[in-house]
């Protein structure tokens, strides 16, 4: 994953019960770090939005130019007001190519091989549905 927009900024938050004269600076920082990944991955009050860019055409949803791989999803965390992105393609690349190589995942890779493509044909049927409206 990459950083797509904005530095994550954490200026308005406050992280109570971090500076403790017994610990050193590193253990502080760590206990920092904790509290900020708790607060972003389970606080039921933050939110986290997946995006697929593909599907607003022109730009990326976000002010961006279009994408190029329709594969591409952004994550926006609005509790750092900053927004992610990473490819599917590429998230699968490594195990794709173990299972070739070496049979790695050769037992879970069709799952999610039926998975897409029970989704592909759920989209297709939308699709197809939309279309006949239109005729």
């Amino acid at each position: 994953m990459k950083l797509l927009r904005k530095k994550p900024d954490l200026s308005e938050w406050v992280l109570p019960d971090v500076f403790d004269p017994e610990k050193t600076f590193t253990e502080m920082l760590q206990d920092a770090l904790e509290q900020t990944l708790e607060v972003i991955f389970e606080d039921e009050d933050q939110q986290a939005y997946i995006h697929f860019p593909v599907l607003w055409g022109d730009t990326d949803g976000g002010g961006g130019p279009a994408i190029s791989d329709p594969l591409t999803i952004h994550l926006a965390l609005d509790s750092i007001s900053s927004t992610v992105t990473f490819n599917l393609r590429e998230a699968l690349d490594s195990a794709v190519e173990w299972c070739a190589e070496d049979g790695s995942f050769s037992d879970e890779l069709p799952k999610l091989s039926h998975a897409l493509r029970e989704l592909a044909n759920e989209i297709d049927a939308a699709c197809a549905k939309h279309n006949e409206g239109l005729l």
